[in-house]
């Protein structure tokens, strides 16, 4: 017999339909919670200091938390037997002496939360370095009475994109030549080594890009143009033996260009050995006689950085033809006009008029001057508008511009929602989830001469939250996937060359569920040690299903009627994303749901969207362990929202390969009674070694 626990009655049901004792056992805690922490020891000199405090304490005041044992084993080179680790134990900023008694929440009480003060000091030797740090209670679950936290300092590893991919050339008539450039960055951790380069065009002649080679003279690199033809070839072969090293976090430009020999489209194809464990081969696509007249500007911001009072800076701004054919530009201002506190210099471009205008043949490149002089002390920005005959008739420059005294670096940065095309996000804005937040880096360096070399993103993340930085948290513009619900604090410290860190700024967004009845699943996998990472069978897969009362299929669950779950056209869930049966077609005011994120490899989300849903109607939840991929037991939470409220939570659900947990019923439309609970004997209603026909267990 299923006991359903009613939201609307948690208060007066709460004796009868508690699961047990809560709050009469010690439960421990720790905060920061990761048990996975990633060491960016590329990142520190020799002897430098990294640091990470883990605050242990009760979850349960009042109950008896004994820490019996702390211990740490460090995993060391092979080549290299110095201990880079050590730990220390703290009740405030005193030492502790194990065993220690945890009841209380305040830090200064006797009985308050310890401290744990872990240390990694950069070796000299960079090797791939391990630490595991064991803290034994007398916590009441079982699988935390051993609770390990692992430090990893991996070893830095190279990652290379090159941009822009397929690079266009534009129109390129007979006889003439049409010339451009690639970037090769590097956002990896460690130093990204091209050892060669292969290549080929569709066309026997024209093609021809610009490296480094060798020369066996004076034993100098020297740069020399390398011929691409329709017959495959390599570096090697072209005797330029000209391996190239970038930086991490850098980038390189190169030249290419065409000459056309006739007027057939063509392409050049250039593949990169490197040393990138990711993508060992990179191809680069080059291509010309492919359409159509552009003007775009290099560089496309004006950033002058930090202008110190007193001093004077100008950049150069080059007006490229990036299409196939001539552009005629007929007035270049500054948007704020003579209040501006920059200054134009066009006389490089000579005179031009509405009447007479300036023209911008294909490939051609015409600068011009923007001037700087800080007139006070603060922030300065404009945009340099240039009107044209391109698609983009007004082409838009911003320039940008800090008059400062300081001469320590500081962190800024400005959030974009990928979602809402590129819509600016500011802090404690709202975003909805699922959305991808593009950062943009705008950190600078006041003192003379100064560069930021190094960044350094953190986030504080919501509850179910494994999701991270990409490509990493030291790249300078990097993105972040907002796939939970709740409060993300993103946060930046930056550094100079000459190793001073700013202060550490940081900004909230707020990620909401949005109108509608939202379900989200996570769920956590003690035995994975990277819940983040992405590939095939790299952790559990839980699935997420929301079943239509039309629903059909067997009675698994013995109650008398059709679990639901699989059915075809009435489940939502991995195979059945997106319903087309639950709503009449053409329905003016109500929408079908839809299974907006399927994650297959990690700690999830899966969220179930219904923006507008039928009154008066409930739909089953579930959630089927579908493949623990060799990871053993997670605990799986749902929540739901509806119209943005938070008015459903269950969290840690043990479970089991090959487990249906029957949640309960989400009413979207009943605002007494939003949520029903199935329970079983006081606790979860699941059902092991789920046999359903429906849900036959094929890849997905």
């Amino acid at each position: 017999m299923r006991a359903r626990f009613c939201l609307a009655f948690a208060p007066l049901l709460a004796l009868v339909c508690s699961k047990g004792e809560v709050g009469e056992r010690p439960s421990i805690a720790i905060e920061p919670p990761d048990t996975l922490i990633s060491i960016p020891q590329n990142t520190l000199q020799e002897g430098e200091v990294w640091e990470r405090i883990i605050t242990v304490s009760n979850a349960n005041p009042g109950t008896s938390l004994v820490i019996s044992q702390i211990s740490g084993n460090e995993q060391k080179c092979k080549d290299d037997p110095t201990s880079a680790f050590s730990f220390e134990i703290l009740r405030g900023d005193k030492p502790v002496t194990l065993p220690a008694t945890i009841r209380d929440t305040e830090v200064t009480s006797p009985e308050g939360p310890i401290s744990v003060k872990v240390q990694f000091k950069r070796p000299k030797l960079l090797c791939e370095r391990k630490y595991v740090l064991a803290i034994k209670s007398n916590t009441s679950e079982v699988e935390k009475q051993t609770l390990e936290i692992t430090f990893v300092a991996p070893l830095p590893q190279p990652h290379i994109v090159i941009v822009p991919n397929p690079l266009d050339l534009g129109l390129v008539l007979e006889g003439e030549t049409s010339e451009g450039e690639f970037i090769i960055q590097n956002s990896g951790t460690g130093d990204l080594h091209i050892s060669n380069i292969s290549y080929y065009a569709t066309e026997p002649l024209g093609f021809a890009f610009e490296w480094g080679c060798l020369d066996s003279n004076s034993n100098q690199i020297v740069k020399k143009w390398v011929q691409i033809t329709d017959n495959p070839k390599t570096l090697k072969e072209a005797d330029c033996a000209g391996a190239k090293t970038i930086a991490s976090n850098s980038e390189e430009r190169f030249k290419v260009r065409y000459g056309a020999q006739n007027d057939h489209q063509a392409k050049a194809f250039l593949t990169f050995s490197s040393d990138d464990p990711e993508k060992p081969q990179y191809q680069l696509e080059i291509k010309a006689n492919f359409g159509g007249p552009c003007l775009t500007a290099i560089p496309s911001v004006v950033d002058f950085g930090a202008v110190e009072l007193g001093g004077f800076k100008f950049m150069t701004v080059e007006l490229f033809g990036c299409g196939d054919q001539e552009v005629q530009v007929s007035k270049i201002v500054l948007q704020k006009g003579n209040a501006s506190p920059f200054i134009l210099d066009l006389e490089p471009l000579g005179s031009f008029s509405e009447q007479n205008p300036l023209v911008v043949s294909p490939s051609q490149r015409r600068p011009f001057n923007v001037l700087f002089t800080p007139p006070a002390e603060g922030e300065f920005e404009d945009k340099i508008i240039i009107t044209n005959t391109s698609p983009r008739p007004s082409l838009e420059i911003s320039v940008h511009a800090m008059a400062v005294k300081a001469t320590k670096p500081v962190a800024e940065f400005k959030m974009f929602s990928a979602k809402n095309l590129g819509q600016e996000i500011n802090d404690g804005d709202k975003v909805l989830v699922l959305d991808t937040i593009r950062f943009q880096d705008e950190s600078y360096d006041p003192s003379l001469g100064g560069k930021i070399v190094r960044w350094e993103w953190q986030v504080r993340l919501p509850p179910g939250s494994a999701d991270y930085f990409k490509p990493t948290n030291t790249f300078q513009n990097p993105s972040f996937d907002v796939n939970v619900i709740g409060d993300y604090v993103f946060g930046l410290k930056v550094f100079n060359k000459a190793g001073v860190a700013s202060d550490l700024v940081e900004k909230t967004v707020h990620v909401i569920a949005g109108e509608g009845c939202v379900v989200e699943l996570t769920w956590h996998t003690p035995s994975d040690p990277d819940e983040s990472d992405e590939c095939q069978g790299c952790g559990a897969d839980l699935d997420l299903h929301v079943v239509h009362p039309l629903a059909g299929g067997p009675d698994a669950d013995k109650d008398g009627k059709p679990d639901g779950f699989c059915d075809e056209k009435f489940d939502c869930y991995w195979a059945n994303a997106h319903p087309r049966e639950w709503v009449k077609e053409g329905d003016p005011v109500l929408d079908n749901p839809s299974l907006d994120r399927d994650d297959t490899n990690g700690a999830g989300p899966e969220n179930f969207r219904y923006p507008r849903p039928e009154q008066g109607k409930c739909y089953k939840v579930g959630v089927h362990y579908w493949d623990d991929h060799g990871f053993g037991t997670s605990y799986a939470t749902i929540r739901v929202y509806i119209n943005g409220e938070k008015k459903y939570e269950r969290s840690n659900v043990r479970m089991v390969m090959n487990d249906m947990w029957e949640v309960g019923e989400v009413c979207c439309t009943n605002e007494n009674l939003p949520f029903v609970q199935y329970d079983k004997a006081g606790g979860p209603l699941i059902i092991p070694q789920y046999n359903n026909s429906n849900c036959l267990h094929l890849p997905e």
